[in-house]
């Protein structure tokens, strides 16, 4: 099976490849209008992620991407009028799947600054060949939302299941 996965958001969205459930690209795309939530702007964005797809060479049939998950007011972070532009977005690229980041990952945070350790990268990445490891690019700025785009694909093709701990 052959699936996008997208880790959506306004200005840029991670994004990953899989062909017959294996990594083949990753990477982070840039929206081309620098301002605004508004259709236009969603819209671009949109059209990136397709474009940076069809020129990766290998199709796919399906879309997977992140669906927004409102929160408790004590665990909130940011505008949450913000989750309205990103459910726009991920309605304007088709999704076959939306996956809660709970269901993959679990209530773990992105980090709040580039020097703090990201746990999900440590998971993400013990789960991948050498082959999938080389695919991912290098100085993309903080490289949360690739990480996450590739988490999501592997959970979809049941490569990344949690661990659950319980206590006795």
């Amino acid at each position: 099976m052959n699936f996008l996965a997208v880790d959506p958001g306004t200005r840029a969205c991670g994004v990953a490849l899989f062909q017959n459930d294996a990594l083949v690209a990753a990477g982070l795309v840039k929206n081309p209008v620098a301002k605004g939530d508004d259709a236009f702007a969603l819209a671009a964005m949109a059209t990136a992620v397709a474009a940076w797809a069809s020129m990766q060479g290998v199709g796919w049939s399906e879309t997977v991407v992140e669906r927004m998950q409102s929160y408790s007011a004590q665990h909130q972070k940011g505008d949450q009028n913000d989750l309205i532009s990103l459910s726009l977005l991920a309605g304007m690229m088709r999704p076959t799947w939306l996956v809660l980041p709970s269901q993959w990952k679990g209530q773990v945070p992105k980090p709040k600054t580039k020097k703090e350790t990201y746990i999900v990268e440590a998971r993400v990445r013990a789960r991948l060949l050498p082959s999938e490891l080389a695919v991912i690019p290098e100085n993309t700025g903080p490289a949360w939302d690739v990480i996450d785009a590739i988490g999501i694909g592997l959970y979809h093709c049941h490569r990344f299941n949690r661990t659950r701990v319980i206590a006795r």
